[in-house]
């Protein structure tokens, strides 16, 4: 048309043309609209074509016009997929724009990007190589337009949210060509260098170019150096420079990173090869969760030190300096991109909060509120000021973070509302203002905010910025959680509980579960290293990601540190240290120096409270080397310059090969380096010494001198100098001898607080901030100081400067410390009340309980003599054996003294030299007979207190058995004496595989006390059982027989002793058969006459340790070394002594109160060991006084970690049903309380909740009283308890507290201090039998063997009769069933009476009538002691009322089937008491505590089809047999056996799948598992945790049912985790056991109670089977159960 109208002016066709652009663009977006985007695009093509080729100067149409016709048809080629014409179609725009391209180019060039990312996406990748400049090629345009163009290209996809690292490399490419150094546009090079860094720093153009993100950076910074610079440019080049600063230590890290990650991943592949397990194998399960949690290679590869630091660091700050310098005025300067700088300053103050830099982060939130101010850009400014709130709070800062809310608040109302960065703003100021109130004590207003926030729809949104705003939610409320019922009040506590979390615990791991979530997303599996791989995504270096990756890490550092004390303060050590351990790999990650050190202090701190000093001290000089050491290790070899080429291309798509791992030379100095050079041990002293080296002679740290006014870059730093104080703490808590430190680090943290305030106060340009950061550690010194010194010895003056100290911190600060405080000035004042009155402290509280033994063959001493029995405590034990004769006296029998003297001396312990003649002689005597055995004994001088060194130490004596040619002779009677073994028994045993390589001259392993477990270990078998090296008939050699010299250590190989062989017998018998074997005694029984032996018969197989016989006892001894210098307060004498008359129980109110405040101020969360024993504390103060809240307070002692432990599982079962049962989002958020929820499985768990929930109001009777009434009906439960002090140690108070439905409950004191066995001594002499079990079960000959055995059954049986007799003597009657008979009633009733005109000080006629429920089992001895106790005055006619009582009900009462339920605190749940003589007939299951049996009720009630409710059906049984292949006799024993049972199914010589276990314990009815320890191997314990068991679990291995006590920390094991699941009854054994005696109780165990027949009884069966192993104490006492009983259907 155009062409056909001939001369029009210029005006008319301009009109024309004008009228006619608007048709064809009007019927061109028709076709568009109807989605005939060819059409369109022909149409309008033609009108771009002619806009395109017009003469040049100004344009045809009006740019708005040029752009609708070309944005149409690109849009319509982008449409129609003909992404080709589009990106023509753009080059046609360009041209179009002629003279105005610069002014207009964003546009087009936009679509350009557009077009290029479809392309992508759609799978032509060949497009991703075409630039601008490729499409312009044709057209010649000016180099400095094109620059512009190519910015603008550049500026375009990094706007784009996705991976456009392509594009932008090849767009980089053709800037870096057209501004080459020789150029006239070589002034833009450095900024472009700097945006190719960006590119390179993650992503991989090798290919393309041989330069590296660092050599772009170090170029770009060379180019800067060398630019002259002119007035108009020189602010621009210096914000070039601080970004190249800031981008080279991104680069460094990232580099760093990827590094570290490569190293790991060849690493873990390496692990993955055959032959190597990753873990040692043992057979038990005790330390199994340990080990799964433990990493000892988590240190590895940290080799950043602060000197290190520096370095990488001086970028950061350097940077820093330059912007401050730059926007230091009030005008904005000339930046090379406002935008740039304000991102970068963010990215800066991210990563100075990352790296442990809080101030200097301070500062650059500052710089970005000022440059976003001066640029109006409202929102920004507004999001840097939450972020400087954010550290101010972190401070502990409430002043400024106040200021710089109120400035975060009056910015945003500046802002624009409708953009969505706004919404996210704007809570996160009503987040912080939350904060706000909580810590200035607004509570009720800062709980409304919080639970707006929590209510809001737009929480839900899924975006990471959503998330990271809900995690801070969480986190928020669990500290809200944490506030104490004075503060958060029960009304306030409901609004937050609404919402599902019912304590901080849940909130906080929701909170870090959701980060670590995030941090998948955003990077992947690859920076925390997770086994599951949730997600393949890469980070996507675009957009805000660059700035989240940075904030996220941030906050998943913090968090773990948050979740890692508040699972360390509730006892759940072990989880908190998996914690910590996935931290110090995160931190090891990103060559955070800080963060490493203090995840290594945090780790040292939880190996304090697992009681593994070796470890703490480890983790601790490691500490000390990054702090001190002067070597940059992490420094790199300069390389030469690289210069810049790059080349466009697409990236390879194949995927290099993982190269070989081979060790750095770094990784191998850190292996192979212990670090003493940091000059933290004595390096000249022998390795092989067992002691650890004393403080006295231990360099300390350099920081530990170091003044207040110190200026070294640790002392100047924030971080450094609060870990420096940490440091210290956690060195003085593993050592008590560095007690001084506390000092230091107490004046260090007073420094701290005053040093950094002011130069706080100068950053913020004011002078009435404050700092508190130091405050909680602050707390911390005071709390150990006085702990540690323990009355009378407390510092004077520390205990009330640290309760003015935490009196004077604000209301959100943790009660913790102050409950913590209070509870040693209670025991302070405890002692000041037994010193003023002249008494023992024991005494003090007999005097509450009224109930006072009286000893048998002791005088009483005078009152003189007793004040003073603290002061001369420890050198009155050191000096005296009176207690180790006794304990002699009360264990020692015959027929174990003898024998067992002469079978230790092969296995007895090794003196040390200088260890006094007057300390107290061990349990069993170490006086060996003559014997052609020589035990060659190395000793080394230890000082009497220090500690035993542990037992990980690699390098150990060696203790050598020579035997010499008589050894090997045969006794005269050989063939009918079948405990000789014979050589050829010796020469056919098997060798173990883990031991060292055998030696020429035969030795054998002798256990020693102080190595004993490192030996053992070493001579493990591969199979885990009973092992042996071939002994060769050889003599040994004089040198051999000659005592090594003192200090040299052997290193000769160990050979390890075989165990017996014990004669082959068929175990198909009946339980009666079983029984008849009783009458072999103590020697085997000799072989029949005339039946010869055959060679097969003698190498018949040994016993074998179900558990391996080296392993070690270290979960089970609480300390027992150092009763001679127990400073326990509890344990002050062992006499009796009479307080004066003027002593009253009112005397002891202010001690009740003391108690009672500390318990009030944790009690709605409370930490763990401090609960309990304020529990137990409070308990012995109230006495019978009230006996509804002494017997919650006793119950309320135990259990306390596994309480919490399964709260958190209730929690994450009921969020997990919630989020399945509930539809739409209205309903997800709107939910009511659970209670109210329809579903019943919701209702249980709800149920349940409550019932383990702690109290949250002031602790009262009421709730417990109603729990005592659905106590089941003919059940008794009997809770027994230690009141110890603040020490490990065991203390000798027993609580013995008694419930029973429809009867008040009992409970008593017995000071077993003052009885003739101590329970101390009895729990020592556990300790003894187990390890003298490890002893003999080494011995090499077999007669020698079973006289070991024999006699260690005879002490274990001398120690359950101890326990009735002894320990609870006239009160195990209270462990009776219940009797509710009128007779009972009512002679109890007419004693109460009686009884009180004698002076009977307790005349409750509950505690009468338990007395009298126990009739039975009372004897006139007994009833002689408990008048004594009682009575003040008319003993004898108390007496003989009383014994005619209990004469009338011996006639009167039938015996009773009651069922009795233990509950055993974490001292006395290794004891077998079922095997007391009071007990062996009785029905008896364990529980951890009462809350565990109301919730078998519930169980019943909710799941009626359950094994509890309507028995056992033995042909739904699951079994495992052997599933480690190494017990073939015990595979071949019951393999036929349960092969044939009708209905068995299982697995056998394999091991079962997860699978496979999980249906067994969910839908069958009864597990049986015969094998090594618990099989904890085969079902991790958090799977575990999370079943619904249906299945009797019955466990014969070693241990199964042991629980491992560490340190000051509850007793953790397996068969926990079971009764967490809901197991209805758990059979396992307390201790190891040989494999073919616990085969024998498990043959009659399973055959007598299978062929029973419908409603035969478990428990009857566990009891009788105890008879059937020949060792019927040592082996028949260990099988326990735990839950409710059981029978057959």
């Amino acid at each position: 048309m155009l062409i056909s109208i001939r001369g029009p002016s210029a005006q008319e066709s301009t009109e024309f043309f004008n009228v006619t652009a608007s048709c064809v663009h009007n019927m061109a977006y028709w076709f568009y609209s109807q989605k005939k985007y060819k059409e369109a695009s022909d149409l309008v093509s033609l009108l771009c074509e002619r806009l395109a080729a017009g003469p040049g100067g100004e344009l045809e149409l009006a740019v708005e016009k040029v752009h609708r016709c070309f944005k149409l048809h690109v849009e319509s080629c982008r449409k129609a997929g003909h992404t080709a014409l589009g990106l023509a179609a753009v080059t046609l725009w360009l041209r179009a724009l002629r003279s105005q391209v610069s002014q207009h180019v964003a546009e087009p060039v936009a679509q350009w990007v557009r077009l290029k990312i479809d392309g992508a996406r759609n799978g032509d990748e060949d497009l991703r190589l075409h630039t601008l400049k490729d499409g312009l090629a044709d057209y010649p345009m000016d180099p400095e337009l094109m620059v512009s163009l190519l910015s603008e290209e550049l500026r375009g996809y990094k706007s784009v949210h996705g991976d456009t690292g392509q594009e932008r490399y090849n767009t980089i490419c053709d800037l870096l060509e057209l501004c080459a150094e020789d150029s006239s546009l070589a002034h833009h090079r450095p900024a472009f260098l700097l945006e190719l860094a960006q590119v390179l720093c993650y992503h991989d153009y090798s290919g393309q170019t041989e330069c590296t993100a660092l050599d772009a950076v170090q170029d770009c910074l060379r180019l800067l150096d060398s630019t002259s610079q002119v007035a108009e440019s020189q602010e621009c080049l210096l914000d070039i420079k601080a970004q190249a600063l800031l981008w080279q230590y991104i680069c460094t890290l990232e580099a760093n990173m990827r590094e570290g990650l490569e190293e790991q991943h060849r690493k873990e592949k390496l692990a993955t090869q055959p032959g190597w397990t990753g873990i040692d194998y043992e057979p038990n399960d005790l330390n199994y969760e340990d080990k799964l949690h433990d990493d000892q290679s988590a240190r590895d590869g940290i080799c950043f030190t602060l000197a290190g630091e520096a370095g990488p660091m001086k970028g950061l700050d350097e940077a820093l300096g330059l912007w401050k310098d730059l926007l230091s005025s009030s005008e904005v300067p000339s930046l090379n991109s406002s935008e740039q700088t304000v991102f970068s300053l963010h990215l800066l103050g991210s990563l100075f909060r990352l790296m442990g830099k809080p101030l200097q982060a301070i500062q650059s939130f500052l710089l970005v509120r000022h440059l976003c101010s001066s640029l109006g850009d409202h929102i920004w400014a507004a999001g840097a000021l939450c972020h400087l709130t954010k550290v101010l709070f972190y401070l502990e800062s409430p002043t400024y973070a106040k200021v710089t809310l109120q400035e975060a608040e009056a910015a945003l109302q500046r802002a624009d509302s409708s953009s969505e960065i706004y919404v996210l703003t704007d809570f996160c100021c009503q987040l912080l203002q939350s904060h706000l109130c909580r810590v200035t004590n607004q509570i009720e207003k800062g709980v409304q905010l919080l639970v707006n926030l929590l209510q809001h729809p737009s929480l839900q949104k899924s975006s990471k910025a959503w998330y990271l705003l809900k995690v801070q939610i969480l986190q928020e409320l669990s500290m809200f959680l944490r506030l104490p019922p004075s503060v958060l009040l029960p009304e306030l506590y409901k609004q937050l509980q609404s919402h599902g979390w019912h304590n901080s615990e849940t909130a906080l791991t929701e909170a870090h579960k959701l980060l670590r979530s995030i941090v998948l997303l955003l990077l992947g599996n690859d920076v925390l290293s997770t086994s599951k791989a949730t997600s393949d995504s890469r980070f996507v270096d675009n957009g805000e990601n660059l700035l989240q990756k940075w904030q996220v890490l941030a906050d998943l550092l913090s968090c773990s540190q948050d979740l890692i004390s508040t699972l360390s303060r509730l006892g759940s050590v072990s989880e908190a240290k998996s914690f910590c351990l996935e931290g110090l790999r995160l931190a090891k990650t990103l060559h955070s120096m800080r963060h490493c050190a203090d995840f290594l202090v945090r780790k040292a701190e939880l190996e304090t409270l697992r009681a593994e000093p070796q470890q703490c001290e480890d983790d601790l000089q490691y500490v000390v080397f990054l702090m001190e050491s002067c070597t940059d290790f992490s420094a790199k070899s300069q390389q030469k310059e690289v210069k810049i080429k790059v080349s466009k291309g697409k990236r390879p798509n194949k995927k290099g090969k993982t190269p070989e791992f081979t060790p750095s030379p770094t990784d191998d100095f850190l292996k192979g380096v212990q670090f003493q050079f940091v000059e933290t041990r004595d390096l000249t002293k022998h390795p092989g010494s067992p002691t650890v080296v004393p403080s006295s002679v231990k360099s300390l740290p350099q920081f530990v001198s170091h003044t207040i006014e110190c200026t070294c870059p640790l002392c100047s730093d924030l971080i450094l100098s609060l870990l420096s104080a940490r440091w210290q703490v956690a060195q003085a808590e593993n050592d008590p001898q560095c007690q001084a430190l506390l000092r230091s680090a107490l004046k260090r943290c007073q420094s701290i607080t005053v040093r950094f305030t002011k130069r706080l106060n100068g950053l913020l340009n004011s002078k009435d901030g404050d700092l508190g950061i130091a405050d909680e550690l602050t707390a911390q010194v005071y709390q150990n100081i006085v702990s540690l010194s323990r009355p009378p010895n407390l510092p004077e003056g520390v205990l009330e400067d640290g309760l003015r100290f935490v009196s004077s911190r604000p209301a959100n600060f943790p009660k913790y410390w102050m409950a913590s405080l209070l509870l040693v000035k209670a025991l302070d004042s405890i002692y000041k009340l037994a010193t003023k009155y002249g008494g023992c402290i024991s005494d003090l509280f007999v005097q509450v309980w009224g109930w006072k033994p009286q000893q048998e063959g002791k005088k009483a001493t005078g009152v003189k003599g007793n004040i003073t029995c603290y002061s001369a405590l420890n050198s009155k034990r050191k000096g005296s054996n009176k207690n180790s004769v006794d304990l002699n006296d009360i264990f020692s029998q015959e027929e174990s003294d003898s024998s067992l003297s002469s079978v230790l001396a092969k296995a007895q312990t090794p003196l040390r030299r200088d260890r006094s003649t007057s300390q107290s002689k061990p349990v069993i005597s170490t006086v060996a007979k003559k014997s052609s055995v020589t035990v060659y004994s190395e000793e080394f001088p230890q000082p009497e207190l220090e500690p035993r060194a542990p037992r990980r130490r690699k390098t150990r004596p060696v203790i050598k058995v020579d035997f010499s040619d008589s050894d090997l002779e045969m006794p005269d009677d050989t063939d009918n004496d079948p405990t000789w073994n014979g050589k050829k028994s010796m020469e056919h045993a098997k060798p173990g595989t883990r031991g060292r390589a055998s030696s020429k001259s035969s030795v054998a392993l002798v256990v020693s006390e102080s190595d004993e477990d490192d030996l053992t270990t070493k001579s493990r078998s591969k199979k885990g059982r009973g092992t042996a090296k071939k002994v060769p008939k050889q003599s040994s050699s004089p040198a051999m027989q000659r005592r090594r010299p003192q200090g040299k250590v052997d290193n000769a190989p160990v050979e390890i002793l075989r165990s017996i062989e014990e004669e082959p017998e068929s175990l198909d018998l009946s339980i009666d058969e079983l029984r008849a074997s009783d009458t072999e005694d103590a020697k085997p029984s000799k072989g029949c006459k005339g039946q010869k032996s055959s060679k097969k018969e003698k190498v018949a197989e040994c016993e074998i340790l179900r558990r391996d016989t080296g392993g070690d006892l270290h979960g089970w001894a609480t300390g027992t070394r150092q009763r001679e210098t127990d400073t326990n307060i509890f344990n002050f004498s062992r006499l009796l002594s009479s307080l004066p008359d003027t002593f009253s129980v009112s005397d002891l109110d202010s001690v009740f109160t003391l108690l009672h405040e500390a318990l009030e101020s944790v009690a709605h969360f409370p930490p763990s060991a401090l609960y309990s024993k304020l529990c137990q504390l409070l308990a012995l103060c109230s006495g019978g006084q009230d006996p509804y809240m002494t017997a919650l307070l006793v119950n309320e002692s135990v259990a306390v970690t596994l309480r919490h432990q399964l709260l958190s599982e209730i929690h994450r079962k009921l969020r997990k049903l919630k989020k399945e049962g509930l539809g739409d989002l209205t309903d997800k958020l709107q939910y009511l309380s659970l209670d109210d929820h329809k579903d019943p499985r919701v209702q249980y768990l709800s149920q349940l909740e409550g019932l383990f929930q702690f109290p949250k109001q002031s602790i009262q009777a009421h709730s417990f009283k109603e729990q005592i009434q659905q106590i089941p009906a003919n059940t008794a439960v009997c809770i027994l308890t230690l009141a110890d002090s603040q020490t490990r140690n065991p203390g000798d108070a027993l609580l013995l507290c008694r419930l029973e439905s429809g009867n008040a409950p009992v409970t008593v004191q017995i000071p077993t201090a003052q009885l003739k066995m101590p329970l101390s001594s009895a729990l020592q002499e556990f300790d003894e039998i187990q390890k003298q079990q490890k002893a003999v079960n080494n011995l090499t000959d077999k007669k020698e063997w079973w006289e070991g055995r024999t006699a260690l059954d005879n002490r274990m049986k001398a120690l359950i009769q101890s326990l009735d007799e002894q320990v609870l003597g006239c009160w195990k009657g209270l462990l009776s069933p219940p009797c509710s008979t009128s007779a009972l009633e009512e002679e109890a009733k007419g004693l109460s009476k009686a009884l009180t005109l004698y002076g009977w000080r307790r005349t409750e006629t509950a505690l009468l009538k338990a007395i009298l429920g126990g009739c039975r089992h009372l004897t006139q001895q007994h009833i002689h002691f408990l008048v004594q106790g009682f009575c003040t005055s008319k003993t004898e006619q108390a007496e003989e009322l009383l014994q005619k009582a209990v004469d009338r009900l011996k006639l009167k009462m039938e015996p009773t089937e009651g069922h009795l339920v233990l509950i055993l605190d974490k001292h006395l749940q290794k004891l077998p008491w079922e095997s007391m003589p009071c007990l062996l007939t009785r029905s008896v299951t364990r529980l951890p505590s009462l809350h565990f049996l109301l919730h078998y009720g519930l169980l019943k009630k909710h799941q009626p089809q359950s094994t509890l409710v309507h028995g056992v059906d033995p042909k739904k049984t699951f079994y495992v047999l052997n599933p480690q292949s190494n017990l073939p006799g015990t595979e071949e024993r019951f393999r036929d056996w349960f092969k044939n049972e009708p209905g068995w199914k299982g697995v056998i010589r394999s091991a079962p799948k997860s699978d496979e276990v999980q249906y067994a314990l969910t839908k069958q009815d009864l597990y049986i598992y015969v094998g090594h320890g618990a099989g904890a191997h085969f079902l991790d314990a958090q799977t575990l945790q999370r079943l619904d068991c249906n299945a009797v679990v019955l466990l014969f291995g070693c241990s199964s049912a042991a629980l491992a006590v560490r340190g000051d920390l509850e007793g953790a094991g397996i068969v926990l985790k079971y009764l967490m699941a809901g197991c209805p009854l758990v059979v396992g054994n307390l201790w190891d056991v040989t494999d073919r005696e616990i085969d024998r109780y498990t043959v009659a165990f399973l055959q007598g109670w299978l062929k029973a027949g419908p409603g035969a009884s478990l428990l009857k069966y566990l009891s009788e089977s105890r008879q059937a192993p020949k060792l019927k104490y040592i082996i028949g006492a260990a099988p326990v159960a735990f839950g409710l009983p059981v029978a057959l259907q």
